[in-house]
């Protein structure tokens, strides 16, 4: 499969001011050198802890957060390179979910309005078509097209995430982003959505780049899965891969967090110490090694890289890999 999405050595710093000059003192460096792929027809799964930086490189990607260096590849075009008509046009074949369906839609409009707005501005729909469009649209995400005069708060969150879905999929992405789109709904609803995703990538053969703190459901959606900590992408590997052979402690720890679905399937805890280190620090070393339960005196020199350690496996780990090289 040809690769649709190549972002390389992506960082997004948010600058901090103080006095009454607001002068620049510092930055957050909420994106610090992420690298992905992503192939046609396939969903990565981007994960870690609340506050990691996963929202922000989604929207980084999409340039809506710009960032600060890195170059974002999308089918073999640079978004950098593109003006802002340009990046317009662009952005019609790369659309993103939020995480919370009702601050994401207009409360003053209509369904029908919320999804044909975009393709009426591009030119893909005409105003005369615009209700037979949506009606198609509604019964693809399965809601009623009887609905399309509604407004947003007479919607469940489900439905809601439906309406989110519809617009999205209006302008035929072949990108789309989806930012913790079913961590505000119930599991059962959860799981509606998830099939719902399946379903359209089948239907329509988008990517997708899904981001979510929730392991159970990456697992079930991903074809493979990149771990984020930091700013940084720690480990990257196809999901069986690394749910079943995990690499870096940190990874190691957040699988086993997951709760277990049945009393004899117990998993032993790997409780990491302390707290999260700022994202304003600049790192010597590893910035996860005041964390790890596996740190050497060595790893707080040099910052490592991912280095693969198996068939389509990297891990940004020094002990990890000088493990691996030594057991290979």
């Amino acid at each position: 499969m040809s690769i649709i999405l190549d972002v390389q050595n992506l960082k997004t710093h948010f600058p901090i001011r103080k006095g009454l000059l607001r002068k620049v003192v510092n930055h957050v460096r909420a994106v610090d050198g992420v690298s992905l792929q992503l192939h046609e027809k396939e969903t990565l799964g981007l994960v870690g802890e609340s506050g990691c930086g996963k929202s922000t490189v989604g929207r980084s990607i999409l340039h809506l957060i710009p960032p600060t260096a890195g170059t974002v590849h999308f089918e073999n075009q640079d978004l950098a390179s593109l003006s802002a008509s340009e990046l317009r046009k662009k952005r019609v074949h790369m659309q993103m979910i939020f995480q919370n369906p009702l601050s994401s839609l207009n409360p003053r409009m209509t369904v029908e309005e919320i999804i044909t707005g975009a393709p009426i501005f591009h030119g893909l729909v005409n105003k005369s078509d615009r209700r037979k469009f949506a009606s198609k649209l509604m019964n693809t995400v399965g809601l009623n097209p009887k609905q399309l005069q509604r407004f947003p708060h007479e919607f469940s969150g489900g439905q809601r995430q439906r309406i989110c879905i519809a617009r999205a999929l209006a302008l035929s992405p072949k990108l789309l982003i989806c930012d913790e789109s079913v961590s505000a709904l119930d599991v059962s609803i959860q799981a509606q959505i998830l099939n719902l995703f399946k379903d359209l990538q089948e239907e329509f053969g988008m990517s997708y780049l899904f981001i979510s703190h929730d392991m159970a459901v990456v697992r079930y959606i991903s074809d493979r899965v990149a771990v984020m900590y930091l700013g940084r992408i720690v480990e990257i590997a196809d999901k069986d891969s690394l749910f079943d052979n995990p690499k870096h402690p940190y990874t190691k720890a957040l699988l086993s967090s997951i709760p277990a679905t049945h009393p004899a399937h117990k998993t032993e805890r790997r409780a990491l110490q302390g707290d999260v280190p700022s994202p304003t620090t600049i790192y010597k070393g590893c910035p996860f090694m005041a964390r790890c339960p596996e740190a050497k005196p060595h790893c707080g020199e040099t910052p490592p890289v991912l280095e693969s350690v198996g068939r389509d496996h990297m891990v940004s780990c020094f002990e990890t890999v000088k493990t691996e090289k030594a057991a290979g």
